[in-house]
């Protein structure tokens, strides 16, 4: 059945007709299969809308992104609801659900005419990137770049700041591990990729690997970063989630670096916390334990105040433990 339907695509592709045939039934399938999610949604909105938050994300409960999978995890834990994933689908946006975008550099990724924004941040400024609507409701914004670039296209942003993992000491305090003197943790392309400088990195002694995929219960990776005298991170709530305990935290880039495209993302947090123009240090395969660990007097606590962030929270956080 595979191979005939690969067949069947290349030679409908071939023409003009069955290409638009073709991609029409792409949209049907993608319509069905959000189907679910969607009729799922309008449910708990209707008849459960105490017991549920509606939200755009990326994350899963299939632990492949730490950063995107917090918007499921952290919520869920500090409001008691349970987050439903909106469905990315032209039937979803006809519901017209109230939603919203929190953790992330999602803005220009989701359909937002429904959606209270809170928190969430660009990836990049590029031309090339825009958003797909306005949102309905902007009450925080990730740093002040995306505010500025918001603000250049018309859109009311406030000027308040932060990524609402910052937050996360308020609700949640880590359970004790054995100690390390530093933690590696790359993004998930790092670690899919593993290049040379990582291996060697995290092969170290003094070393612990951090993964943000394929973890365990969400709550260890905070407890790992806190166990570490210092960290090393190519990822970005890495770095947000050491930066919101107080531990000194550098930017790394991993021999060979990642695209440059993403680098905006960390520039508008850095800038968030009063750490502009902060540059990533290149990890090579000959870098020593001893470099890294003299990059720990550089680091400085984050500047931040973070009550107005707390103040337009639009729901009613708890701690958990």
């Amino acid at each position: 059945m595979h191979a005939f339907l690969k067949h069947m695509k290349q030679w409908m592709q071939k023409r003009p007709w069955g290409r638009a045939v073709w991609r029409a039934g792409h949209h049907v399938e993608f319509e069905v299969r959000g189907l679910p999610r969607g009729l799922a949604c309008l449910w708990m909105n209707r008849f459960r809308t105490s017991k549920s938050i509606l939200m755009w994300t990326f994350g899963t409960r299939k632990r492949r992104n730490w950063g995107d999978d917090i918007n499921l995890y952290f919520f869920e834990a500090a409001t008691g609801k349970h987050v439903l994933r909106c469905p990315n689908t032209w039937l979803f946006r006809q519901m017209g659900l109230e939603n919203y975008l929190c953790i992330g550099s999602t803005l220009t990724f989701f359909p937002l005419e429904t959606t209270v924004v809170w928190g969430a941040g660009l990836i990049n400024n590029e031309p090339g990137w825009d958003l797909i609507s306005k949102p309905r409701k902007i009450l925080a914004v990730r740093g002040p770049l995306t505010r500025q670039w918001l603000l250049d296209r018309g859109i009311e942003c406030p000027a308040v700041y932060g990524d609402p993992a910052l937050l996360l000491p308020r609700f949640y305090t880590p359970a004790p591990r054995s100690r390390a003197r530093i933690g590696v943790i790359p993004n998930y392309a790092d670690h899919e990729r593993n290049a040379p400088a990582l291996k060697r990195i995290a092969a170290w002694s003094e070393a612990r690997k951090i993964a943000v995929n394929g973890y365990g219960d969400w709550r260890d990776v905070i407890d790992d970063i806190t166990s570490c005298d210092m960290i090393v991170s190519s990822s970005l709530h890495g770095l947000i989630v050491a930066e919101a305990y107080q531990i000194p935290a550098i930017w790394v880039e991993f021999e060979p670096p990642s695209p440059g495209w993403w680098r905006f993302k960390f520039d508008d947090f850095y800038a968030s916390i009063g750490k502009e123009g902060m540059e990533p240090f290149c990890v090579t395969s000959l870098t020593s334990p001893e470099e890294i660990w003299a990059r720990r007097s550089l680091w400085t606590p984050a500047r931040i105040n973070l009550e107005p962030l707390l103040a337009t929270c639009p729901f009613q956080l708890l701690s958990f433990a």
